[in-house]
C-alpha cells in the first residue's frame, strides 16, 4: 500500500506536491490526507488513516531538518557536527541560544573537542555565525514547522 500511496503523491496533477522528502514535510496533514481520500476513491485503493498521514509527515520532517541545518551552514560536516554535540543543531536551536551571541557560539565550537579543523579560528568568523542565524530565521518564515522542532538534551 505504501508503494500505491507514494505513487499517488508523486503522480498526482493537483496540490500539495510530494515529489521529495522537503515537499512532504511542508504540507499540511489534512489536507493531504483529504487530497489522498479523493485519490484513493478514484483508483479504487483503500484510504491510509489520517494518523499514517501525520506519522509520514513527521518523519519527513526529521529527515529535512538535517538537510536544512546543513544547508544552512553551507554543508560543512564539521560545522553540522559540532552544532550536534552542542545541541544546537536545528534552526530554532540556532536562534534561541546563539542568535544574541554569535561570537561566543564561534568560541564554543572552535574550542570544542570534536573539532577536527586546525583551521577552525581562521576559516570561520562571526559574520559567518551571524550568516548562520540570520539563514535560520528565513528557513522557519519558509516552513513554520521548524520551530516546533529543537535538539533534545540527554538526560
Amino acid at each position: 500500500m505504501a508503494r500505491a500511496y507514494s505513487t499517488l503523491m508523486i503522480r498526482s496533477k493537483s496540490e500539495p506536491y510530494c515529489l521529495n522528502w522537503r515537499q512532504l514535510a511542508n504540507t499540511d496533514a489534512k489536507y493531504l490526507y483529504d487530497k489522498l481520500i479523493r485519490e484513493c476513491a478514484e483508483s479504487a485503493i483503500e484510504p491510509p488513516s489520517l494518523k499514517s498521514v501525520e506519522t509520514w509527515i513527521m518523519v519527513a520532517r526529521k529527515f529535512s531538518i538535517d538537510e536544512i541545518v546543513n544547508e544552512i551552514v553551507g554543508t560543512d560536516e564539521n560545522i553540522f557536527g559540532l552544532l550536534e554535540a552542542l545541541h544546537s543543531n536545528t534552526p530554532k536551536d540556532l536562534i534561541t541560544y546563539w542568535g544574541g551571541h554569535p561570537k561566543l557560539l564561534l568560541k564554543t565550537m572552535g574550542d570544542h573537542p570534536k573539532n577536527d579543523d586546525d583551521l577552525f579560528h581562521d576559516r570561520y568568523k562571526e559574520q559567518d555565525v551571524r550568516r548562520w542565524i540570520s539563514r535560520a530565521n528565513v528557513a522557519i518564515k519558509i516552513c513554520p514547522w521548524l520551530d516546533d522542532y529543537f535538539s533534545q538534551f540527554n538526560k
